[in-house]
């Protein structure tokens, strides 16, 4: 690896970060600039990290169908990290929070009251996968709406619908 590019790519990324999002925290930009390298090189940590953000950017950087970011140009690639890094706390830093939180040292302080906040509710199954038992907004103003017009609790609706699928499940194995 040519330091000199790495060291280029970091402080381009760096000042795209910071012409792009002025306001946005030292940890965030840390993060990007370590994500940008990350995808551009498969190597990061010089600035700082890791942190929730940068472990999700991986996540989607390696789940994207893009095989080699450093042949894109550069706009693209910042354009893909940036709701990640800089957006708003989604279901990928929750459900990183809940795997990596032990190994995340270089958060934003609103970053971590977020993430506690919103992971009230989720964990790890014995074999890895992420669950929750955590009613979406969505789906608890609908559940009320059925029970609003069925004149019956939440917990009465949610009940009676499972008994419905559980029965419908079993009467269609048979």
């Amino acid at each position: 690896m040519d330091i000199n590019h790495l060291e280029t790519e970091e402080q381009r990324a760096r000042t795209w970060g910071e012409q792009e999002h002025p306001d946005a925290s030292p940890q965030h930009h840390a993060a990007f600039v370590n994500a940008a390298t990350y995808a551009l090189f498969r190597f990061t940590g010089r600035y700082g990290g890791p942190s929730v953000r940068e472990h999700a950017a991986s996540t989607v950087l390696n789940e994207s169908d893009v095989a080699d970011w450093a042949q894109r140009p550069r706009e693209e690639l910042y354009r893909f990290l940036e709701p990640v890094v800089y957006g708003s706390v989604s279901d990928i830093h929750i459900k990183t929070w809940v795997m990596l939180k032990d190994i995340c040292f270089d958060d934003d302080p609103t970053d971590i009251e977020a993430l506690n906040e919103a992971a009230k509710g989720y964990s790890l199954t014995t074999d890895g996968r992420f669950a929750s038992t955590r009613i979406w907004p969505q789906s608890l103003r609908k559940l009320r709406m059925i029970a609003a017009m069925r004149d019956e609790s939440v917990v009465e609706t949610i009940d009676r619908l499972a008994n419905e699928e559980f029965a419908r499940l079993r009467y269609s194995k048979q």
